[in-house]
């Protein structure tokens, strides 16, 4: 079975402090990178944050986090 023949809920990231507290980013059925990087998915503006800091990914009926090692 792949990500795309199972429905998960409808799930959101939600950064808690940062320059947009509270705004909710919505999880999808692709992958999401996350990072400092003007070019990934949802960009998180800390120093600490790299460029390409972490993969989003769906295995099965759950989601995944992958730390980029960047």
């Amino acid at each position: 079975m792949n990500s795309e023949d199972v429905s998960l809920p409808e799930s959101k990231l939600v950064l808690q402090e940062g320059p947009l507290p509270e705004t909710p980013f919505e999880l999808g059925q692709t992958d999401v990178v996350i990072g400092r990087s003007p070019t990934v998915d949802f960009v998180i503006g800390f120093a600490a944050v790299s460029g390409r800091h972490a993969l989003i990914s769906i295995e099965g009926d759950q989601y995944v986090i992958e730390d980029l090692n960047s």
